[in-house]
């Protein structure tokens, strides 16, 4: 899958950079992290005040395959939970944080579906200093990175749902 996705993200690329070559940017695909789903992934959880009475939140660190550490909110249904084993994902991007975008999803979670809510990298509390998303458009090894990066991080997230309870597979 990861090799697919690197072409894929090459390809976008290359359309918005107007280059008709891979081979012109191929080492991008060097700058993504690997997916590795049996490196530990070093979870703690701290539970934290709710916007909703019916919903429990707890901030979440776990790591991922590059090393980083990736935060996140957790949003557990505290009374019924929905029919089946549905799980939400949801990545905050330009200009909305992995908090704002609890709060929208929060009556998913307060219907009875539990979900995980991050930051994509470069944006919000993982918003490296001296670099946006604003920097990373104008360089494609930032991007590529920055893309590729996030889109780990969304695996990781997914091998971290079954250990939260609600969310087995």
């Amino acid at each position: 899958a990861a090799p697919t996705v690197a072409r894929q993200i090459l390809s976008f690329l290359s359309k918005q950079l107007n280059v008709d070559n891979l081979e012109a940017i191929s080492g991008l695909a060097a700058a993504m992290p690997p997916y590795r789903p049996r490196d530990p992934l070093r979870a703690t959880r701290r539970g934290q005040p709710s916007p909703i009475p019916s919903v429990a939140v707890a901030r979440v660190r776990f790591s991922s395959s590059d090393g980083k550490r990736v935060p996140a909110l957790l949003l557990l249904p505290r009374g019924k939970r929905a029919p089946g084993r549905s799980c939400m994902i949801a990545m905050g991007g330009s200009g909305t944080s992995a908090p704002e975008l609890a709060k929208s999803v929060a009556p998913l979670a307060a219907a009875g579906i539990p979900g995980l809510v991050l930051d994509a990298r470069l944006t919000g509390e993982r918003q490296a200093k001296g670099t946006s998303l604003a920097q990373a458009a104008r360089d494609p090894l930032l991007a590529a990175a920055a893309i590729g990066g996030s889109v780990v991080d969304v695996r990781r997230q997914i091998d971290y749902l079954p250990g939260t309870g609600p969310c087995r597979r």
